[in-house]
């Protein structure tokens, strides 16, 4: 207004250089650290006084669904036994539909959509996380295929707390569950840098340079990528 009106000849903010925040370094895990981690994980819960879920492979299930399908922590535990088709066979699929969301007023719930439409996918299940869907189908007594102890939505607060305590004082301090979906991006980029586009749908990316800036460490120059994620893990 001041400048509108002739109070001022120009707008201060005209002077004011732009800021630009310093792209931080994406964190994933080499090929040589992810069978490491995977051990870790593994006995995770069942060291005699360590923490974790007791006697439990929650964690170790939610970490192999994480690298084999590189979904978003609210993508996964928003999963449904309805999203999984053909698990059975050797083609088993997954609708990736649903997200995880938290609020103080209503709680923990999944809610129906994703957090865009690119992100809405349908995805190949390698058969090493189709083996663990399986099993837990088997003793599923609910809808959701990584529910609570009361078969209720796990929020993603307390599956990144089950990470952090598990990787607490160890190389893989800075994993998170993002850096497990960046894991599987980088290593397939990594032997195909070619398969650009292809990862990035798979992640359910709005562009390909969202996958390219935001997700992929710097070392790192859908069809179905299935195959080559089984051969990362098995």
């Amino acid at each position: 207004p001041n400048v509108r009106y002739g109070a001022i000849p120009a707008s201060p903010l005209k002077l004011v250089e732009s800021f630009h925040k310093p792209q931080r370094e994406v964190y994933s895990m080499t090929a040589e650290q992810v069978p490491r981690f995977r051990e870790l994980v593994s006995r995770f819960g069942h060291e005699p006084g360590k923490p974790g879920p007791r006697n439990s492979r929650q964690l170790h299930d939610f970490v192999e669904v994480n690298l084999a399908l590189a979904l978003r922590p609210g993508e996964l535990l928003a999963l449904h036994w309805d999203d999984i088709s053909g698990l059975d066979t050797d083609k088993p699929m997954v609708a990736i539909r649903r997200t995880v969301v938290t609020a103080k007023s209503r709680g923990t719930k999944a809610q129906p959509e994703t957090k865009n439409l690119s992100s809405m996918r349908d995805l190949s299940i390698p058969q090493f996380a189709a083996e663990i869907l399986r099993k837990r189908k088997l003793l599923s007594k609910g809808p959701l295929v990584f529910p609570t102890r009361n078969g209720t939505v796990l929020a993603t607060a307390q599956y990144q707390k089950w990470l952090r305590a598990c990787v607490r004082g160890t190389e893989f301090f800075q994993v998170t569950p993002h850096a497990l979906r960046r894991t599987t991006a980088s290593l397939l980029l990594a032997a195909n840098p070619a398969s650009l586009f292809e990862v990035s749908r798979m992640l359910g990316h709005s562009s390909v340079s969202v996958t390219e800036k935001a997700y992929l460490s710097k070392s790192v120059t859908r069809p179905d990528l299935s195959s080559p994620i089984q051969e990362l893990y098995t």
